[in-house]
């Protein structure tokens, strides 16, 4: 079992997940005055 050949499809998706999730974050928080990540 090649580990690079696996981890490395597996964290380009995580990153990508990640962008995604900030940028929907983001999104909500224009839109309703909040944020998930940076809650007061």
């Amino acid at each position: 079992m090649d580990i690079k050949g696996y981890l490395l499809p597996f964290a380009g998706a995580l990153a990508v997940f990640l962008v995604a999730f900030l940028l929907f974050d983001m999104a909500i928080m224009n839109m309703q005055g909040l944020s998930l990540i940076f809650y007061k």
